[in-house]
């Protein structure tokens, strides 16, 4: 018995070690402005567009994190364009044009 539960007490450290390796995500840029405009990914800049002529429905591949401060933004690729970027956090979402 005493084996068993030694067995099972490493199981589950080493499945606990695995989890907390795999869920922490590499942070790819930041966000900044009062209202959150600016998107920043690696020397890339993205600026807010409230009329841009894509919509967050058409997000496609999750592209990775980014931050400002404690909070955490996920971004999204569009379909059929390189030039915007979807941002999503908690309910809310916008869509982020390159800055040119």
């Amino acid at each position: 018995m005493k084996k068993f539960l030694s067995i099972s007490a490493l199981i589950l450290i080493c499945f606990t070690i695995l989890f907390a390796g795999c869920s922490r995500e590499e942070t790819i840029g930041t966000i900044s402005g009062a209202e959150y405009q600016y998107l920043t990914i690696g020397e890339q800049e993205y600026v807010v567009d409230y009329n841009a002529t894509v919509q967050g429905n058409e997000k496609d591949k999750y592209i990775g994190k980014v931050k400002s401060g404690d909070m955490t933004f996920k971004i999204y690729s569009i379909k059929n364009t390189d030039e915007y970027l979807y941002c999503r956090w908690e309910w809310e979402g916008r869509i982020y044009k390159i800055k040119k």
